[in-house]
């Protein structure tokens, strides 16, 4: 037959590779045969093909094939596996190139950086402790040892911080991944730092600016301002535009962070796509900090990617949940609305600690802090799957009202809607909720559907887009989501309180 011609050709070219020792991967026979055979999947379906129609074809012709038997029932199986453990939406479509499939069923691997040696994909994050910033990067496995060095800004970095060096090798990744904590910093203070290795070399110089206590403000708190995004991604011209107005607003405006309500890399277990968002963001998250939700996206291996790139504050090794305050005037919440099924889960441990969470800055001496929660799947959505929205209310929407939650953040969903103040379907009490999810991800923009529409939805825009935060004082607090690529103001509201 002709495939069988065609492995014929390859596996006579493979063992030349053989002989000549080309051998670069660990399991090299599989991954060899891995690609043999998606390149033979590859010429026989059709350019629309799923992922499932891939599987469905190579359980069938490891039948008959004579060549690498054993490894293409492995492939087979194993990608029947992986369809099971990615979001539905990957699994309906074909997101990946068949070549990085050998990487995500654990045949080949994946290297995990653009230089041999050098620091990348370097990012900032917060920890509870104001007076800390945390800092992250990846190199190559050959780099063990790496530092942290900073000093005040203007100043040479001197003081060093030996950083934590770890990895993980889920779907084939290659590389380390370090992080150094740097303790003691002063508050509203620039600091410069650079990471990296003597063996390996040093990053170049990068600044950022510490926040205040959460015990006082200052005259030097107020704008406290992030961007907003979620539903990313790099693998589309929408995504690459919003990207690009993030680190524009970064690099000309007084952002104190950005916070991604989840679907981050669309990566959905291939590990290169990591690496390729992580290397895009990083002139805007080496010079403040990247604050992350999980979403959906991130569900492939059990969130492991998700959970060792981002080292944010957990209460818990397994939590993907966490909180943090920014000077007195600020709090936040980051939720964890996922599950590894691909639907909305609030499991009772993270219900009580929300609960706790919001009952301890109720009871806090002074003002009561704007309080905002970002998490990524809808409570109130005018086109969405109602029961997971219901869901959600259920078990977090009373808590939201008696704490007074100023305003709830979200993606999933992908075009932006506003909601009046809502509670139980009904406008007056609760918070505002904000679908922000039109960043421009590989799935495209979804609609509305046809009206009528809830009383509660204000306003709907179906245009790529990204949302900015802003508390202006101690009462003043300020929403705005910005339109692709001009950054135009489509939508603008205050929130205010007493």
């Amino acid at each position: 037959m002709k495939i069988e011609r065609v492995l014929a050709l390859l596996f006579v070219l493979c063992g030349l590779c053989w002989s000549v020792g080309a051998v670069t991967e660990p399991n090299w026979v599989e991954c060899q045969a891995c690609q043999f055979f998606m390149n033979v999947a590859e010429g026989e379906l059709k350019d629309n093909a799923s992922m499932t129609d891939l599987a469905l074809f190579l359980t069938g012709f490891c039948n008959d094939t004579i060549l690498y038997k054993t490894e293409c029932t492995k492939l087979a199986l194993s990608l029947t596996a992986l369809l099971a453990s990615i979001p539905k939406e990957a699994a309906r479509g074909f997101p990946f190139s068949y070549h990085a499939l050998c990487s995500m069923v654990g045949f080949c691997t994946v290297d995990c950086c653009a230089t041999p040696n050098l620091p990348e994909q370097i990012h900032l994050s917060l920890t509870k402790d104001p007076s800390q910033m945390v800092i992250t990067w990846v190199t190559s496995t050959s780099i063990t040892t790496s530092y942290a060095y900073y000093s005040l800004q203007g100043s040479t970095p001197s003081t060093s911080i030996l950083a934590k060096t770890y990895t993980y090798t889920t779907a084939g990744w290659l590389g380390n991944i370090h992080t150094a904590t740097l303790p003691k910093l002063l508050p509203f203070t620039s600091y410069s730092y650079r990471v990296g290795s003597f063996n390996g070399g040093w990053s170049q110089t990068f600044n950022f600016t510490t926040r205040g206590n959460v015990s006082t403000n200052s005259p030097l708190t107020f704008p406290i301002s992030f961007g907003v995004v979620a539903d990313l991604g790099t693998v589309s011209a929408g995504a690459n535009e919003t990207i690009d107005n993030l680190i524009r607003e970064v690099s000309h405006s007084k952002w104190n962070g950005i916070i991604h309500a989840g679907d981050i890399s669309y990566a959905d277990g291939y590990q290169g796509r990591w690496d390729e968002f992580l290397r895009k963001v990083q002139p805007m998250t080496t010079s403040i900090p990247y604050i992350t939700a999980p979403g959906n996206h991130e569900l492939a291996f059990e969130f492991s990617s998700y959970r060792h790139r981002f080292n944010n504050p957990i209460p818990c090794n397994s939590c993907m949940y966490y909180s943090f305050d920014w000077s007195s005037s600020l709090h936040v919440l980051m939720i964890d609305t996922e599950s590894e099924l691909d639907v909305p889960e609030m499991t009772s441990a993270q219900v009580n600690w929300i609960a706790a969470d919001l009952n301890e800055v109720a009871n806090r001496k002074g003002e009561r802090p704007f309080i905002v929660v970002f998490g990524h799947r809808p409570f109130y959505c005018s086109k969405c799957t109602q029961w997971e929205a219901e869901y959600l209310r259920g078990r977090l929407e009373n808590l939201f009202l008696k704490y007074n939650v100023d305003l709830v953040v979200v993606g999933h969903v992908h075009y932006y809607e506003r909601t009046s103040k809502v509670w139980n379907n009904e406008i007056g009490l609760g918070p505002m909720y904000v679908v922000n999810g039109a960043a421009g991800n590989r799935e495209g923009l979804n609609s509305f559907g046809e009206p009528p529409y809830p009383e509660w939805s204000l306003v709907r825009v179906r245009k790529n887009s990204y949302g900015e935060l802003t508390i202006h004082n101690s009462t003043h607090m300020e929403w705005k989501m910005k339109l692709d690529p001009t950054g135009e103001i489509a939508d603008q509201v205050w929130i205010t309180k007493n």
